[in-house]
C-alpha cells in the first residue's frame, strides 16, 4: 500500500477508471489514487458532512461560486 490505499479502495479505483475510458479506449495521464479532500467550513462541519455521506444523505458536493470567485 505504497499509495495508501487499501485493496478494495485499489480495487473501486481502477473499476472506476476502466468505467470512464469504456471498452477499448484509453485516457492518459490519469492520477494512480483519486484526489480526496475534506469539504466543509471547519471541523465540526467537515463532521456533519462525514457523517451525511456515510448514512447515505449526501451524495454529492461542488465548489461554491464565492469560492470559485476567490480561487479566481
Amino acid at each position: 500500500m505504497m499509495d495508501g490505499m487499501n485493496r478494495t479502495a485499489r480495487k473501486m479505483w481502477m473499476n472506476y477508471l476502466a468505467t470512464i475510458a469504456g471498452p477499448g479506449h484509453h485516457l492518459p495521464e490519469l492520477p494512480d489514487t483519486p484526489q480526496a479532500w475534506a469539504f466543509g467550513a471547519g471541523p465540526e462541519m467537515e463532521a456533519e458532512l462525514a457523517e451525511l455521506v456515510m448514512a447515505g444523505i449526501k451524495r454529492a458536493t461542488a465548489t461554491s461560486l464565492e469560492g470559485i470567485l476567490i480561487d479566481g
